[in-house]
């Protein structure tokens, strides 16, 4: 099943020991042409811990078109990954174009020669 740019979704992430994985929560990064066509989806890691920061955007209820969040997250725009799209487990969400923007724009300012 392709996801949609912006749709949050649950996958297994491994501990950086790689003895087990949690399931946890990202947003999909790539777009609808990328995501057809290819087997893996990119994301941004989403925590429900710690507190906003220059790489960590808050994201609430009312930042979602449709879904619901268990508590307020941050999207970590210094956390991306590149995964197989079977491993998602589900779809729980889709952020609005507003909250989407906003972490595009922060990508950016990650990646801006500094």
């Amino acid at each position: 099943m392709p996801y949609r740019q912006r749709e949050i979704v649950l996958l297994p992430v491994p501990f950086t020991d790689l003895s087990e994985a949690k399931h946890r929560p990202a947003l999909v990064l790539s777009n609808s042409t990328h995501n057809r066509s290819s087997p893996d989806v990119v994301v941004a890691a989403i925590t429900s811990s710690g507190r906003p920061s220059r790489y960590r955007l808050r994201i609430t209820s009312g930042d979602l078109d449709g879904g619901t969040l268990p508590r307020d997250s941050f999207v970590c725009i210094d956390k991306l990954y590149t995964i197989l799209a079977e491993k998602v487990i589900r779809q729980y969400a889709v952020l609005t174009a507003t909250a989407y923007e906003r972490v595009t724009e922060a990508i950016g300012r990650l990646i801006q020669p500094g």
